[in-house]
């Protein structure tokens, strides 16, 4: 794991490396070795979200086509401030953060309570990740990032947790992309994932 933090007056931002170039290379060679041997082929989707994929798919969910983007925002944004005054009692961790556009409806909603927020994206692409950290810092200050490079079916336990407690989204339709014995795994894991100290 590479790990690298950057800290200034009133932000800081940290970053665990846990899938690199190599890393997600052998275990693209091992998913497509058994998907495309399997009676029933596939591939993961997760594989689209590369650096390009990403910014691919962030130009798609722009196109007036693509309503679950827009529906999701709305929807989010009617909630959120329900759902932080209930549910939110330390950390932020996303799930498949990609560009954190939705996360910034439920950090408006936190902004009220003034709390301190350590939020937590866990994603494949480093850069994508970078990127959308630089902004939300810029954008909401004292905000703390801690970043996860990794890939979540494989990574989630190494999300790390300095409350005790999180609220966990995994925002969007990504789940849907799971076979269900893959979504079961997933959930189970993030339910038995105990929050742990960095």
């Amino acid at each position: 794991m590479a790990s690298h933090l950057q800290e200034t007056r009133h932000v800081s931002y940290q970053v665990d490396v846990y899938t690199d170039e190599d890393t997600r290379q052998t275990r693209l060679e091992d998913d497509v070795r058994r998907g495309l041997t399997a009676t029933r082929k596939s591939l993961p989707p997760k594989y689209f979200y590369d650096r390009t994929g990403s910014m691919l798919f962030e130009r798609i969910t722009e196109l007036p086509e693509y309503y679950p983007t827009r529906t999701e925002m709305a929807l989010l944004e009617k909630i959120a401030p329900s759902l932080t005054g209930s549910f939110f009692r330390g950390d932020i961790v996303e799930i498949g953060a990609g560009s954190s556009g939705k996360t910034r409806l439920v950090l408006d909603a936190l902004n009220g309570n003034r709390r301190a927020v350590c939020y937590v994206p866990l994603d494949v692409d480093r850069l994508t990740l970078e990127v959308s950290a630089t902004r939300l810092l810029t954008d909401y200050p004292g905000l703390n990032v801690h970043a996860v490079v990794g890939d979540f079916e494989r990574d989630l336990a190494r999300v790390p947790s300095a409350s005790g407690r999180r609220l966990v989204m995994f925002l969007g339709s990504t789940i849907g992309n799971l076979d269900p014995p893959a979504r079961a795994r997933f959930l189970a894991g993030v339910t038995r994932t105990p929050p742990r100290s960095r």
